[in-house]
């Protein structure tokens, strides 16, 4: 009886994971492209070089965005190309979904855009003003200090 009870418990757990992996997967992007392709985005132009805006914003989301914890976890990968000067930045999250990509060019010697990219969820909410999240992201990008949250 003991025995039953145990594997119906672990039968269970395996069935519940199985079912919240499935629903997560189907709320956010799984793949890069599935992302750019089906996101609301938004850009704007800072003055700055992309090099200097590229190094700002990668200390802001390596303090800020990223983090691990029991319940899930955000990684950043980052990724600045000099000889085509774009560089990169994609939020990735549990079960191998993508929460967001920041995109900057270089649209001059002092001068990038930012181009973010919102992810359209499949169900559920979308975010609600990514305007405003990529004015923070430019504001940051500008900000030259000690990496913080919040100015």
């Amino acid at each position: 009886m003991i025995l039953q009870n145990k594997l119906s418990a672990i039968f269970s757990i395996l069935l519940l994971s199985t079912y919240l992996t499935g629903c997560v997967r189907a709320i956010l992007p799984t793949s890069e492209t599935e992302l750019t392709t089906n996101a609301r985005v938004v850009s704007t132009e800072v003055e700055l070089d992309i090099v200097s805006s590229y190094a700002n914003l990668k200390k802001y989301m390596s303090k800020c965005l990223e983090y691990r914890s029991q319940n899930g976890y955000q990684v950043i990968d980052a990724n600045l190309d000099r000889e085509q000067n774009k560089a990169y930045f994609i939020g990735k999250s549990n079960f191998d979904t993508y929460t967001f990509k920041v995109l900057l060019e270089s649209v001059g010697n002092e001068q990038t855009k930012i181009t973010y990219f919102s992810p359209k969820k499949k169900i559920g909410f979308s975010e609600s003003n990514p305007q405003k999240t990529l004015d923070k992201l430019k504001d940051f990008s500008l900000y030259d200090g000690k990496a913080v949250c919040k100015f």
